[in-house]
């Protein structure tokens, strides 16, 4: 695993550790004898770290991991921590994660993440499953995002939610692509998605949703089974040229 940056539970919330102003791109994450492709990772969080980017750009990257933007390696799925990411002006395009789970650009699975993305542009990306976030309970806004040309191989291209709260304000939503789940994003149970002014245009799944998916989790009983809510107001759906199979 590559790590540009690995911090400890030193950054707290009332003290983020800020990076502003950086570019990292065309990294090689190949093995020159093997040819075995590894992990990268801009930000390595612990469970309790608190990170502010400002003007970060990351393009043309491959790796063999989830979390190319963040990621929390002690974090565990469902397990109550405080990691907080904050970006504003980020640029991710041309990244590749070819993780089998959790979020190709931010893993951070604890039920507490919150993850708050403004004035950025997210285009052009893949990943094997979830390509921008996946999690349970996490809090997840997008404002002013320019979200375009993305594509996972199933999930969500935005992610897959099992609680928590999603919020996508102002934004653009064009020409995402998965190839099995939602074209933009999949809730399972208990999850909030609060959508405004937002252009949602030319998304497309292979076979489920070409926007968003309500569908329980398998393991969930009936009883305990939570219906989630989507409010949806002042957005505009255009769905006459989505992109073609690839």
């Amino acid at each position: 695993m590559l790590s540009i940056f690995k911090l400890s539970k030193f950054a707290a919330a009332s003290s983020p550790f800020s990076l502003s102003s950086v570019e990292v791109k065309n990294l090689n994450m190949s093995t020159a004898s093997s040819g075995t492709l590894n992990s990268f990772s801009l930000i390595a969080m612990d469970s309790v770290s608190a990170v502010s980017l400002k003007t970060v750009k990351l393009s043309m990257i491959e790796s063999a991991s989830s979390g190319m933007v963040a990621q929390c390696p002690s974090c565990s799925a469902g397990a109550t921590a405080s990691s907080l990411l904050s970006a504003e002006s980020l640029t991710a395009t041309n990244l590749i994660s070819r993780a089998g789970e959790n979020g190709g650009l931010i893993d951070l699975p604890s039920q507490s993440s919150s993850v708050q993305i403004s004035a950025s542009e997210i285009t052009s990306n893949y990943a094997a499953k979830n390509l921008l976030a996946s999690g349970q309970g996490m809090v997840l806004t997008l404002s002013t995002v320019q979200f375009t040309g993305n594509t996972a191989k199933s999930g969500g291209s935005l992610g897959l939610f099992r609680r928590g709260t999603i919020t996508i304000l102002d934004s653009t939503l064009e020409g995402n692509k998965v190839h099995a789940g939602a074209a933009l994003i999949q809730l399972e149970y208990d999850a909030k998605l609060n959508m405004t002014n937002t252009d949602v245009k030319d998304n497309q799944a292979s076979d489920k949703a070409h926007g968003i998916l309500v569908q329980p989790q398998q393991s969930i009983s009936a009883s305990a089974y939570q219906a989630p809510e989507l409010t949806i107001s002042n957005s505009r759906f255009d769905y006459t040229n989505p992109p073609a199979e690839r």
